[in-house]
């Protein structure tokens, strides 16, 4: 049976950007979506799609200066990233909220 034509000429996911590495996703065998983009110098906005864990390399995240405090838009949900901070992981709950976590080993 012939797959369907929305499904045969689906566009593969672009790959997330190389200062962002998914560390865990919500659902095994489905790929994991990540865009970013910044704006102002000091405010990093990411959306995704079936990430539940990642890590952001925020010395490498171009035109942010990493020595000032960032605002971080993790899908539509705001945190402040201040200076300084040795949190580089970021974790969703199921219920999509956003919060620092600790590195996992």
């Amino acid at each position: 049976m012939p797959r369907a034509e929305s499904e045969a000429t689906q566009a593969p996911s672009p790959p997330a950007p190389p200062y962002i590495t998914v560390v865990k996703r919500f659902k095994a065998g489905i790929s994991a979506e990540v865009t970013a983009r910044t704006e102002g110098g000091q405010r990093l906005i990411v959306a995704t799609q079936n990430v539940q864990r990642l890590r952001i390399a925020r010395s490498d995240v171009p035109m942010v200066d990493a020595s000032r405090s960032i605002v971080l838009l993790l899908d539509g949900q705001p945190l402040e990233w201040t200076a300084g901070s040795k949190v580089e992981e970021f974790e969703r709950s199921e219920n999509g909220r956003w919060q620092p976590a600790p590195r996992e080993p």
